[in-house]
């Protein structure tokens, strides 16, 4: 076997290898739900309901963590065209990602260690890569979905170098576009991209040309294309308006110098992480770092930022020392648009940003450990892999319901009042509204100004049944953020349940004026204008959430309702129709198609949707009732009978379903089977002055001349006492 054989054997065997373990160590996160930004970016992000056209695809703004970012906002649609919005497709894809960039990672440190003539190369690379992708502190880049952010734009960022590597040796231009094609894919992906370009750079120069001349005046053209994928970003960050996100955090009282301040901390937060990734935290909210909190570790990263530039400036005979000052700018570099002086108020720190960063670490004690320790140092670094898969499956664990995250970061971090709002949301979704509400007070307490935790505690009020607390506080959250399209539309549907339809439709309106894609707040307008007696209204506030959310199975529902009170059955049929065909178990589409159909006179059709809504909803009394009523217009009286018991067993204050089925019987010619019918109505409501009437011409019919009198003369005398 030569050399080059065993070499190609041994790579592929490792990559399996990385893969395996990998998936071994994410195998369980595939039932987690949405949680944290996954829900803005996700579940309430209109632009991935359409893969087409690729204008529709822009990414909202607000802060969500798509805001800029279009290649993530692309990648989240297509999920969504393929799943919806079940969150399994979504992780499979973040774990796909995540194996990729491993075993790119493996590529580019094992062609790094070769090229330097260190041996076993291979080695070294595959127990970095496998601590690196079975490290605890990646979880949240990894199994929060919409945190591929974070590892999309790390894959793109391992391509860049990989494929400068492959052109470096062979002088393939091949491998140069596709170096410089990953480096513009990583630019449309998240903002951190931005040092791509120079990091490649600072490659070149440490372990290729020996000089930044060298390196540009061997490789121009290739440059010159890196650079010019700058340009994108630049326009991504311009048409967001300068920033991204929430950058108001001058306005919340963040101002460069307490970012920085809060990133002194950080660092050597993140760095203890590294090394004993326990706790791990979701969110750290918008925490800021005090003098005494931050100025010994600021030293600290001082110091290291000093060592960094004497290593990477060192001669250029002093290869090994630029090694290591290359890896400590990988690091520092990589962090330093988010972890430097520009406010990110959304989190002031965040264990995601880790996520390439770490791999620089892992490779130095990887090396340190075999220079240390010889061929035992792979075997240690082998079993802090596996120790690190055991630390990542456990913590995924914590990811299974939003409960459980939020009790985590409530329990590791109760310094932050967002964590509170998160916990209180899991709450509610469990119905135990009291302890939803006391966790969004708790919150409002650490975090006074957070107009979303006013929001959600209106929420939780709303779901207690307590329409004015539940206003006041989406109050208190529009004087806190005046353009809070979200809190508007909570409002509107409280006061719709505080029976003030009017004032429902203005704050409406305004949400929607605010927020014109927010297919919710059309949703919601459209039935507080149904409410207000405006159907027409209605039913365009429904065509827009519908146009909005083609897959929104409710607002095809109500917007089919109010086609009905319009006088337009068909185009209402044909909205119930989609609704079912969105949602299958629509048990009140299924019901109401069928009541649309019936008026048409069309009750065979008619019976197989109450048939599908009454399996769907067995203890409906309505859904047996109509039934009922299109097997009596089929002359199906014993089938009829059944279901006309079924709705008067289950609730025994529906005469109707006897009166009706009483009427049917007679038209039939089967009089006294209507008789008895009619008496059971009569039994269960006594002053029904119209079955009194119709049960005293049937006894006429039947010879009963006496008692038909008797109920003639009970229906006039109820009719007389009714009368005002």
């Amino acid at each position: 076997m030569t050399p080059r054989s065993s070499q190609t054997r041994f790579f592929r065997a490792a990559v399996a290898l990385i893969l395996l373990a990998g998936w071994a160590a994410y195998h369980n996160i595939f039932s987690a739900p949405f949680v944290f930004d996954d829900l803005p970016a996700i579940v309430e992000n209109p632009s991935i309901r359409h893969l087409w056209p690729l204008t529709s695809l822009h990414p909202p703004a607000g802060g969500s963590g798509v805001s800029g970012r279009p290649l993530v906002n692309i990648s989240l649609a297509v999920n969504y065209a393929l799943g919806g919005l079940h969150p399994w497709g979504y992780h499979l894809f973040n774990l796909a990602i995540h194996l990729l960039a491993a075993a790119v990672l493996f590529g580019v440190v094992r062609r790094t260690l070769a090229g330097r003539g260190l041996e076993p190369a291979g080695a070294l690379a595959l127990s970095a890569t496998l601590i690196w992708v079975l490290h605890p502190l990646l979880t949240e880049s990894v199994t929060c979905s919409v945190q591929r952010t974070e590892s999309l734009m790390g894959l793109f960022y391992l391509l860049t170098l990989y494929g400068f590597l492959r052109y470096a040796a062979a002088g393939s231009w091949f491998w140069g576009g596709v170096s410089v094609l990953a480096c513009l894919l990583g630019m449309a992906t998240k903002e951190a991209m931005v040092t791509a370009p120079v990091m490649v750079g600072l490659y070149d120069r440490t372990f290729l040309a020996g000089s930044f001349r060298a390196a540009w005046r061997r490789r121009r053209a290739y440059y010159a294309g890196l650079a010019a994928t700058w340009l994108l970003l630049a326009f991504l960050v311009l048409s967001g308006g300068g920033s991204r996100g929430r950058a108001a955090g001058f306005g919340l009282g963040v101002t460069p110098g307490h970012y920085l301040l809060t990133q002194a901390w950080a660092i050597p937060h993140y760095l203890r992480l590294a090394v004993w990734p326990y706790p791990l935290v979701l969110d750290y909210g918008t925490y800021v770092a005090t003098w005494a909190e931050a100025w010994l570790p600021g030293l600290f990263v001082c110091a290291l930022l000093a060592a960094t530039a004497w290593l990477l400036f060192q001669p250029a005979a002093q290869a090994s020392r630029r090694a290591l000052g290359f890896c400590g700018a990988w690091f520092f570099l990589i962090l330093a648009p988010s972890s430097s002086v520009v406010p990110l108020v959304a989190q002031t720190v965040a264990e995601h940003r880790m996520y390439l960063p770490l791999a620089a670490l892992i490779v130095l004690g990887v090396g340190a450990a075999y220079r240390g320790l010889g061929r035992s140092g792979l075997i240690a670094s082998l079993a802090v892999a596996s120790g690190c898969g055991v630390l990542t499956l456990a913590r995924n664990a914590d990811y299974l319901s939003a409960k459980a995250i939020w009790s985590d970061t409530v329990k590791h971090w109760p310094k932050n009042g967002r964590a509170y709002g998160g916990l209180g949301l899991a709450l509610a979704a469990e119905n135990r509204v009291p302890e939803a509400i006391a966790c969004y007070r708790t919150g409002l307490q650490l975090s006074p100004g957070d107009a979303d935790l006013e929001s959600d505690l209106g929420c939780a009020y709303r779901l207690e049944g307590n329409p004015p607390e539940a206003i006041a506080a989406f109050h208190r959250a529009i004087r806190l953020r005046p353009d809070f399209a979200e809190a508007y539309n909570n409002l509107g549907d409280a006061q719709l349940a505080g029976r003030d339809p009017a004032a429902a439709v203005a704050s409406l309106r305004t949400a929607v004026k605010i927020a014109p894609d927010f297919a919710e707040a059309h949703y919601n307008l459209g039935i507080a204008l149904a409410a207000a007696g405006r159907p027409a209204e209605a039913a365009m506030a429904y065509a827009r959430a519908v146009a909005l959310n083609p897959g929104y199975a409710e607002a095809n529902y109500n917007w089919g309702n109010v086609l009905v009170a319009l006088g337009r059955p068909d185009e209402a049929a044909a909205r119930f129709a989609r609704a079912v065909r969105i949602q299958p178990e629509y048990a009140e589409a299924e019901n109401n198609w069928g009541n649309v159909l019936r008026s048409q006179g069309r009750s065979a059709a008619a019976i197989d949707h109450f048939r599908r809504a009454s399996e769907l909803r067995p203890d409906s009394a309505e859904f047996h009732f109509n039934w009922a009523n299109a097997l009596a217009d089929a002359g199906r009286w014993d089938d009829a009978r059944a279901h006309y018991d079924a709705a008067a067993r289950l609730r025994l204050d529906l005469p109707q379903a006897r009166f009706n089925f009483g009427l049917a019987l007679a038209k039939a010619g089967r009089l006294p089977a209507a008789a008895e019918q009619l008496r059971r109505a009569i039994a269960l409501q006594p002053d029904w002055a119209v079955a009194h009437e119709d049960l005293g011409r049937i006894l006429r019919a039947l010879g009963e001349s006496e008692a038909g009198a008797a109920e003639l003369q009970r229906a006039e005398h109820l009719r007389r006492k009714a009368a005002p």
